[in-house]
């Protein structure tokens, strides 16, 4: 493993704890804070920024001198987050610096780690934004390890998820901006790959979770599950000899978290990112639109069809992934496909807070439980057709893409 590679996957988690405890504890109840809803979360946000407004603006303005006069105003941003986010104005003599704040709660226990997404954004980001101006991520401008409070670039731009699926008209180029999502994407994969594994061990553990099985009991495809359990055995026996590197995930890679400014995109959201295998990425961005209500997708499809989408961002993709795309990959990918779909289908589990959201719920969780029933079926048959057949992996073989079509 290179040396390079043992800093990204354990680098951010090495900072000393010294470095986390640069300041006086902030006088707020942990108990609490786990407790506040929208308007607190706020309240704390332009406290912790308040409190810290001094530094922020020697950070932002070395030559600063008088900060007392210093005015911060903070817009909480409509997003769904584990974080308090906000944009944040702060302004001096007549200057205004404008940002994007990421809080965390103290005493936060899930797997989000601003720390992470910090290091990556420093260290591996401007990799592949040098290797093309137009995909890029926020830049860092300051961090407060201890406040857990993350200043970042503002990106005043749209997701590629409206651009994609909203109804109306857009004037953006679709297909440039899928493969410059997958490009994105294959270069972050390449340039922090590091040592081999095989898939197909990872393959059994996360297909074994129960969550699984009970996405395809509440999907009416409960007796898919055993046959594709034998499958993938069978399929971890003929390839026990198959490598992959394992990289540096996004692992909440999907439109949402893509912006598009102009003609350039911005990753956003690196938080849950970890070591695993660069399919389940791609999985997540190829099987989103199929977890989507019926108008957006009919949106999306009067814009580029689905086939054509997941075509372009998986082409450019495997240009600038690094290794070459087999057989063997063939098949965890439509496994991988189902992994991405049970996440999707969990997200409408959450409890509805009024009725009018317990509806859309209702008729979400309803449509999201048909499209995973239809493409559980449909790997089902792929994957018994490739089981039908002797194992083959040509290393320099090419994926054709050929599964994507309209």
């Amino acid at each position: 493993m290179s040396l390079e590679t043992t800093m990204l996957k354990s680098g951010w988690s090495a900072i000393k704890e010294s470095e986390l405890r640069t300041g006086p504890p902030f006088e707020v109840s942990a108990q609490g804070l786990m407790k506040l809803g929208k308007e607190e979360r706020r309240t704390h946000l332009v406290e912790v920024v308040n409190k810290l407004k001094e530094d922020i603006l020697q950070r932002l303005q070395p030559a600063a001198v008088d900060t007392a006069t210093a005015v911060v105003n903070v817009r909480s941003l409509s997003r769904s987050s584990m974080h308090a986010v906000a944009a944040v104005e702060i302004v001096q003599n007549g200057a205004e610096f404008l940002f994007f704040a990421k809080n965390d709660l103290p005493n936060y226990l899930g797997p989000q780690r601003l720390e992470r997404e910090e290091y990556i954004l420093r260290s591996v980001a401007p990799k592949i934004w040098a290797a093309n101006g137009r995909t890029r991520c926020p830049q860092v401008l300051a961090f407060f390890p201890y406040y857990k409070l993350l200043l970042l670039e503002m990106v005043d731009g749209k997701s590629l998820k409206e651009i994609l699926f909203d109804v109306g008209w857009t004037h953006s180029n679709i297909p440039d901006l899928l493969a410059l999502t997958g490009e994105w994407l294959g270069r972050f994969h390449s340039i922090t790959q590091e040592e081999q594994a095989n898939p197909f061990c990872w393959l059994k553990s996360a297909f074994a979770e129960k969550n699984v099985r009970n996405t395809f009991q509440s999907c009416g495809v409960s007796e898919l599950y055993p046959w594709l359990e034998g499958i993938l055995e069978q399929f971890a026996r003929e390839y026990a000899d198959f490598r992959r590197p394992l990289c540096q995930q996004h692992a909440e890679f999907t439109p949402l978290h893509v912006l598009v400014k102009h003609d350039t995109i911005y990753v956003i959201d690196f938080g849950a990112s970890r070591v695993g295998f660069g399919y389940e990425d791609v999985a997540m961005f190829s099987t989103f639109s199929d977890g989507l209500l019926p108008w957006r997708a009919v949106a999306g499809f009067m814009r580029l069809s689905q086939a054509k989408q997941k075509r372009k961002f998986f082409e450019s993709y495997l240009q600038h992934c690094g290794h070459a795309f087999a057989i063997p990959d063939e098949i965890v990918m439509s496994f991988a496909r189902l992994l991405a779909m049970t996440h999707h289908e969990s997200c409408w589990e959450s409890v509805p807070s009024s009725w009018p959201t317990s509806l859309y719920a209702w008729v979400g969780r309803r449509w999201v439980r048909r499209r995973f029933a239809a493409l559980a079926r449909r790997e089902f048959a792929f994957l018994q057709q490739m089981a039908s057949t002797p194992p083959v992996w040509h290393s320099d073989y090419e994926s054709s893409t050929s599964r994507y079509s309209d």
